[in-house]
């Protein structure tokens, strides 16, 4: 998966929500010693979720081992301790554990769900994933080979194509450029060692935000959070990652391939998440693009002209930057004027901003979406882990409605302005696209050397 695919995904998964108008008590638990966690009591079912993220994720790996976190999350749960990969698996599934981890760009996260009569068991298990992995020869090879194997694949995919040459065209040499899975060569050459110690600066104490959900008590979090955590190393030693420079603004490149359909990519830059406005920036991406049939984009380029299955768009808040961007298949004679219509539609927002009516329609969705999102115990411990590597406040989802409610057409018409520039707009086509005539060939190939 390109990196831009996987930052849509984290931020749909931790941004796009917003609560409706009910309380939630958060509670701010501090273990014996001294490590924190946000916490939603439910006891209606004897079920706990614990979500986990480390600030610092794939964009730390070193320069040529590129992959490095990457294949980590896959070897999470293949081996700790005295138990090999199968019987470790084997204790997950005795005790009812759903065990998981990944890596984004800024974050590496761990999650897991237990029942309360195994809480003791999954905290041990756990533990020793995070403390004594052991890499086996036979797990490492194996994950290496499905990871190396993806690798290939995408080299024929149209959408990893476009990703990636945006992506390269965006950030040039930033390592947010770089593939979330690594190389073929640098994924080939890292070793153990070199997962024990990336795990020993990255998966560090004073990097660590826990949200909790479930069937248990603040009393009985504090001391669970020392036996999960406790024996982590306290300070991280990964480099800072700088904030990116946006190149290519106003380009338009094709990727020639033999396809069917061509595959856009595109966008401009965005904004943070701690910038005052992003829930109105929320509301106008919505309108713009992230809203399925109702937005504007799908309205003017799948509804009235039939240039596309569906089109969309969103906003990605990266530690200290952010984009809005889009893709979308068309069909290959109508490419041209589905950039030109993506353009326009563009920057008619940035002119006028949206209409009362579509400003009204979004924040109704924005409220009254909340509570699907986090039905389960797992969405919201993922949330609880949202609000604080966002620095929301513990109150964030009772005062988040007001928020969206003081939104303003004003507000928004203001911030459609500030948010969008059609010229800034970066797009890549992958495919064999008619009417783009005006646009910079390059090899599909370049977008993976």
């Amino acid at each position: 998966m390109s990196r831009l695919a996987q930052s849509l995904l984290f931020a749909c998964a931790l941004l796009l929500l917003a609560p409706a108008a009910w309380a939630t008590e958060v509670q701010q638990v501090k273990s014996p010693g001294g490590l924190t966690a946000w916490l939603v009591e439910d006891h209606s079912q004897p079920l706990m979720a614990v979500s986990v993220a480390w600030r610092g994720g794939a964009a730390t790996d070193p320069e040529g081992k590129e992959g490095l976190s990457w294949l980590l999350s896959g070897l999470m749960d293949e081996g700790a301790g005295d138990l090999s990969s199968e019987a470790f698996q084997d204790a997950l599934e005795d005790a009812a554990v759903r065990f998981s981890a990944d890596a984004a760009e800024d974050y590496f996260t761990v999650g897991f769900k237990t029942l309360t009569a195994h809480r003791d068991r999954a905290i041990e298990l756990v533990h020793m994933a995070l403390t004594s992995p052991r890499f086996d020869a036979e797990p490492v090879a194996r994950i290496k080979q499905q990871v190396l194997s993806g690798i290939r694949d995408e080299v024929t995919d149209p959408g990893e194509v476009a990703g990636r040459l945006w992506e390269r065209t965006v950030y040039g040499d930033h390592p947010y450029a770089r593939p979330l899975e690594g190389t073929e060569a640098s994924l080939t050459a890292l070793t153990p060692d070199d997962l024990r110690g990336w795990m020993r600066a990255a998966l560090t104490r004073d990097r660590l935000v826990v949200g909790v959900t479930g069937d248990i008590t603040a009393a009985e979090l504090g001391p669970m959070l020392d036996r999960l955590f406790g024996d982590l190393p306290e300070k991280s030693t990964l480099p800072r990652v700088p904030a990116p420079v946006f190149h290519g603004q106003g380009s338009l490149k094709v990727a020639e391939m033999d396809e069917k359909q061509t595959t856009l990519v595109f966008g401009q830059p965005g904004i943070t998440r701690a910038d005052p406005d992003f829930i109105t920036a929320t509301l106008v991406n919505r309108i713009l693009g992230g809203g399925g049939f109702t937005s504007r984009l799908t309205s003017e380029i799948r509804e009235k002209r039939g240039l596309t299955y569906g089109i969309g768009t969103g906003l990605v808040p990266y530690a200290d930057s952010g984009i809005i961007s889009g893709g979308s298949q068309v069909v290959n004679a109508g490419a041209g004027e589905a950039v030109k219509l993506l353009k326009q539609v563009w920057q008619e927002m940035a002119d006028k901003g949206p209409t009362e009516a579509e400003l009204d329609d979004a924040k109704t969705y924005l409220s009254g979406n909340f509570p699907l999102k986090v039905a389960t115990s797992g969405a919201m411990s993922s949330f609880l882990v949202s609000m604080q590597i966002y620095d929301l406040g513990i109150n964030y989802m009772d005062k988040r409605q007001q928020i969206i409610s003081a939104v303003t057409l004003a507000d928004a018409r203001r911030v459609a302005k500030r948010l969008l520039d059609e010229k800034s707009l970066v797009i890549v086509a992958a495919g064999a696209p008619q009417g783009l005539d005006d646009a910079e060939k390059v090899e599909p190939q370049a977008a993976f050397n």
